[in-house]
């Protein structure tokens, strides 16, 4: 996927804002990414701890993702988000990120307790890993359509509807099949 391809116009001013971060190869470090310089994206900002694992731990979200989801992210792991049939697939996808260091675009269907229906356009980037090898990721989480839910409803993700990787300059992996 091209960064012409994004269905958001906020995801492709994130995006343009990773691919103009200072790099230490393909990866800016974490210390690269200033969240003043980008006050608008900041409601829909979500920034992962990858543990040795695999496993992904929410180290913050944004308010805008707090506020369609219902609760707060910061803290959980990030796999709990996805539905079950989706939770090996996405951690596959996530530790592909860093072995051949890409981006990673998904389209997400999303349901609240009430039965709404909406799509989130989520993409994500790696940083380069600390020195103590630990590993991060910075991505947004912008609805495609208007959430609508009561104070207080909960949403949830019901299906990965599309998956695809962007090309960071060392090309990217195959697809990962459900």
């Amino acid at each position: 996927m091209s960064a012409g391809g994004f269905r958001s116009d906020l995801t492709r001013r994130f995006a343009d804002y990773w691919f103009s971060l200072a790099k230490d190869g393909l990866l800016p470090p974490r210390e690269a990414f200033n969240p003043a310089a980008v006050p608008e994206l900041l409601p829909t900002i979500l920034l992962r701890d990858v543990m040795a694992d695999g496993q992904a731990r929410y180290r913050l979200a944004g308010t805008a993702v707090r506020d369609m989801l219902g609760f707060e992210l910061t803290g959980l792991k990030a796999f709990e988000l996805m539905p079950a049939t989706e939770r090996d697939r996405y951690q596959t996808v996530s530790r592909l990120m860093f072995e051949q260091p890409c981006g990673v675009w998904a389209l997400l269907a999303v349901r609240t307790d009430s039965g709404h229906e909406f799509r989130i356009e989520n993409v994500a980037f790696p940083f380069a890993p600390r020195a103590d090898g630990g590993r991060r990721t910075v991505g947004n989480f912008v609805p495609l359509d208007q959430p609508r839910q009561a104070e207080g409803e909960l949403a949830k993700v019901t299906a990965v509807d599309d998956i695809d990787f962007i090309d960071l300059g060392a090309g990217v992996p195959d697809p990962v099949s459900r």
